[in-house]
């Protein structure tokens, strides 16, 4: 089981994301998640993520798995992966956006700027993985190669559609 959930969630061509305040990717646009807790599965984790960084309930928006991402950096021994999910507004959301947070600022970017190649503002990977997540319903898992910190190639595989009935607790 991996330790962290990202959500990305979409109104119409608009991500709602987040500049980190802290570490990992700190200073950069994000999609909403974090750490799993104990005796948490990720579907829960992530919903109580976006209520604790967004204030949305699920009743402003439908949840869909849609794969996993990990990461390793051999020279700084550090390796991890989380659980990707893509959220759809169902709901108008009343606050009024840039919005700062305890987490960093919360907004809205168009999806073209967030996966544009020539962006370097948000976190390095995904570019890589996101495009796959908008538009599939294929599950598939991205293996991101860093050193020192900077990415040098993304793996992509598809895994079984079963996947995340599979996970144990």
């Amino acid at each position: 089981m991996y330790k962290y959930t990202l959500c990305f969630i979409k109104n119409k061509n608009q991500l709602l994301m987040i500049n980190r305040n802290k570490s990992p990717w700190m200073g950069c646009w994000n999609g909403l998640g974090g750490k799993i807790e104990d005796g948490e599965k990720p579907d829960q984790c992530i919903k109580r993520e976006i209520m604790e960084e967004a204030n949305l309930d699920e009743s402003f928006y439908d949840l869909k798995f849609k794969g996993i991402v990990t990461w390793n950096d051999e020279e700084f021994g550090f390796d991890g992966g989380l659980y990707l999910y893509i959220a759809e507004l169902k709901k108008d959301i009343t606050f009024s956006y840039p919005y700062k947070t305890k987490e960093g600022i919360l907004d809205f970017k168009d999806i073209d700027w967030v996966i544009s190649s020539e962006n370097y503002g948000t976190s390095h990977n995904i570019k890589y993985f996101l495009p796959y997540a908008l538009e599939s319903d294929i599950l598939r898992e991205y293996n991101c190669y860093f050193e020192k910190n900077l990415l040098k190639k993304v793996d992509v595989k598809l895994i079984a559609n079963d996947y995340y009935n599979k996970i144990s607790y």
